[in-house]
């Protein structure tokens, strides 16, 4: 288990509230790698938090949304950070193609569809006879792909190995 996980598990058991110092625990071991990742108002979510000390109320404040609901998009965002998945994918990131990042990127970071990324035209065929918009069955094909590449470049942790990524709903 990463410290990020820790660090919200023991606030769980705890009951004790949000506090700066148990975050900041948690997001010193965050890689500046890891973090450049994120979609920039996480990034700037987790930078108001820490670095500037901001509550979930002036947070709440800033995004327009109640306070229950920063605090979750918090919580999910480091546990999202903490997935042994996601630490796979990370340590990989060098490794892989542009077009291998950027498809990962869409689909495991933003939480697009492949339906969504095909319709758009975000991905482009890996054809040189079609430069056309990759349909969604050929996303799916990459993405099984990667995944591949990912777990014959970084062994997987054996107690996580099936763990799948966390669900986005909350």
């Amino acid at each position: 288990m990463t410290a990020i996980a820790e660090a919200l598990e023991n606030k769980r058991l705890s009951g004790a509230k949000h506090t700066r110092s148990g975050v900041e625990k948690a997001f010193a071991s965050i890689a500046w790698r890891t973090f450049r990742l994120l979609p920039l108002k996480d990034r700037c979510l987790l930078r108001l938090a820490l670095d500037r000390g901001a509550t979930t109320a002036e947070l709440a404040g800033l995004l327009g949304t109640n306070w229950i609901s920063v605090r979750r998009r918090l919580e999910r965002l480091v546990t999202w950070l903490g997935h042994p998945a996601q630490q796979q994918m990370l340590a990989a990131w060098p490794r892989l193609d542009q077009g291998q990042r950027r498809l990962l990127y869409l689909h495991r970071v933003l939480g697009l569809p492949l339906r969504e990324i095909a319709r758009q035209g975000l991905m482009k065929s890996r054809d040189d006879k079609r430069p056309a918009a990759a349909s969604a069955s050929s996303l799916r094909r990459m993405t099984r792909h990667i995944d591949r590449r990912i777990r014959a470049l970084v062994p997987a942790d054996p107690l996580h190995a099936r763990a799948g990524p966390p669900s986005s709903a909350g």
